[in-house]
């Protein structure tokens, strides 16, 4: 029997909690029983994990989403009726890419929603384009799933709780390939190919360099922070169209010495036992990998009173408000507190398994072999005799 057919569709596969999640999926897929492939629809290009799963067998094209939605749905027809796909998998605004894989006859359309906006910050003109995605994806969707309750309900309201396709699939990580790389030997080495030989605090940064992560507000509290504990260093990991800028006020700030942006980085759970703290600045999340990293490598969390920030760290994190000193101070509170410190690592290895990767896997795969979800997340909960990873 041939493997299924899926295609992803991304805006590219650049590093970010998507493309870095959808990468590990391929590593784990049985490619005797589901091929891969990933369409992606931005005009910077394929981006940073491409190469890595066309190694792997995936096809990786390009169908440009821009202004005109008439060529890019002629485009978009046009490579579906040439592949055969069984499951299309969309990972942005859904509603024109599942209508138009409803129009073809593709049996499984899935709907993934992994991140929000506040309203407020987003035009007339913005909002209304999302209304009209959300409408198509709740027409033509066998499935639609979200990483957090927080971004359904930024979708939809409350108003799809009572829908059987609607499910919440939380971002997933690789807990035990993380805390594999943890330990005090981890942090050593880590430090070393650094350059950072003593016992120094190292407040840590892990994100693409966007306005979302709120990277302004993190260097401020670095800045408060360096003048509190001279000693401390700060790890800048990431990269992206805000990283020059970034460097620059780092500079204003003189923090140049101090902070080290890395780049983008494969090796991030080495980079994560360099740390002694994350800060998570955000201003929103879907669900924020970053922080599910930071828990598995036992690295305490200290991040921004959010909806993201409360699902993914429930009792087990330092939250604070929106003034300029707070992120500063609550810092210096884990910094000072070495049972606290303790406490929180402990609170967070306790439930970060339930984000592990290996929970995740099961239940796409009999999504894709055409299982409702909810008879999905049931197939998933009776085989591994525990609560199922996706909640309704």
């Amino acid at each position: 029997m041939p493997p299924r057919r899926i295609l992803h569709v991304v805006y590219s596969l650049n590093v970010g909690g998507i493309e870095t999640w959808l990468t590990e999926l391929a590593e784990r897929n049985d490619w005797t029983r589901f091929h891969l492939d990933f369409c992606y629809v931005g005009r910077a290009g394929a981006g940073f994990h491409a190469q890595r799963v066309r190694q792997l067998g995936a096809q990786v094209w390009p169908c440009r989403l821009g202004r005109d939605l008439v060529r890019f749905s002629r485009s978009f027809r046009r490579a579906l009726r040439g592949c055969a796909y069984d499951v299309v998998h969309a990972h942005l605004d859904p509603g024109l890419i599942l209508k138009l894989a409803h129009d073809q006859g593709v049996p499984v359309r899935v709907g993934h929603y992994h991140s929000t906006l506040p309203r407020q910050s987003r035009g007339l003109m913005f909002n209304l384009y999302g209304r009209w995605q959300n409408r198509w994806a709740r027409k033509h969707a066998t499935v639609v799933l979200a990483v957090s309750e927080a971004v359904m309900d930024a979708a939809y309201q409350r108003q799809w709780r009572s829908d059987p396709r609607f499910m919440i699939l939380p971002t997933a990580v690789d807990v035990g390939a993380i805390r594999g790389q943890s330990g005090e030997q981890a942090r050593r080495r880590a430090r070393a190919e650094l350059g950072l030989h003593g016992q120094e605090p190292v407040v840590g940064a892990l994100g693409r360099m966007v306005p979302a992560k709120n990277h302004e507000c993190w260097l401020r509290a670095a800045e408060l922070i360096k003048r509190s504990v001279p000693q401390a260093r700060f790890l800048v990991v990431g990269d992206g169209p805000l990283r020059a800028p970034l460097q620059r006020q780092a500079a204003r700030l003189g923090l140049s010495e101090p902070v080290i942006f890395t780049g983008l980085r494969r090796d991030v759970p080495a980079l994560l036992a360099a740390m002694d703290v994350l800060l998570s600045t955000s201003s929103w999340e879907g669900l924020p990998r970053s922080v599910l990293e930071a828990e598995a490598a036992g690295v305490p969390v200290v991040a921004g009173d959010i909806p993201a920030h409360r699902e993914a760290l429930p009792a087990s994190g330092v939250f604070f408000d929106g003034t300029p000193q707070a992120p500063a101070a609550a810092v210096l509170r884990v910094l000072s507190d070495r049972r606290l410190r303790e406490d929180l690592i402990a609170r967070q290895f306790a439930h970060v398994g339930r984000f592990d990767i290996g929970r995740i896997t099961p239940f796409l795969e009999q999504l894709y072999s055409g299982l409702p979800p909810r008879a999905a997340a049931d197939w998933c909960s009776e085989a591994s005799n525990r609560s199922p990873c996706p909640t309704a």
